[in-house]
């Protein structure tokens, strides 16, 4: 079986004491700008994203995916929108410069990459080389291929939802 170079960073993000963002789940701790620094320079196709538990929380910041609520602000800006699931995606030159993580698109565009709104949210960070990407889908099946893109399309839908539900917490209030 083929092996693909992917990364996969699911779980709380957090700073340690030395400022490193870290990542925790049940599979270990990821030290994320080391980890995302394995594929600096080359063309990938990257999405990072909240990740609220499923059923979502409507009362709570982000859905609950935000730990932040408690102390009344949030890097990500919770405190002024508590309905938003941060959503990066795209494709392009992974880079590293003086203000942080960015994707450069070969239409000319510009993407950050906003790692420090994932400090406090539980949240995922996927990226894969481009190369690898078609390597992956000539070796897909076609449901594979389904499942593997419904990914970005959950993510959307749980915005959505997250949004009705505050509306409808505001009409009862």
């Amino acid at each position: 079986m083929e092996t693909f170079n992917t990364i996969l960073i699911e779980g709380l993000f957090y700073r340690d004491p030395t400022g490193r963002l870290l990542s925790k789940s049940s599979r270990g701790t990821v030290v994320v700008e080391e980890t995302l620094g394995q594929l600096l320079g080359h063309e990938v196709q990257l999405a990072m994203h909240h990740l609220p538990e499923i059923p979502l929380i409507p009362d709570q910041w982000g859905g609950g995916c935000c730990m932040w609520q408690a102390s009344g602000r949030c890097p990500a800006g919770h405190h002024e929108n508590p309905s938003f699931l941060l959503s990066i995606a795209g494709r392009g030159i992974l880079q590293h410069r003086e203000d942080g993580w960015h994707l450069a698109t070969f239409e000319g565009e510009d993407i950050s990459i906003p790692l420090h709104q994932m400090e406090g949210h539980l949240g995922r960070i996927a990226a894969v080389p481009i190369i690898d990407l078609e390597k992956m889908k000539d070796s897909l099946s076609d449901s594979d291929i389904e499942k593997t893109s419904l990914i970005g399309i959950q993510a959307q839908q749980l915005q959505g939802i997250l949004r009705q539900l505050q509306e409808t917490l505001k009409g009862i209030k």
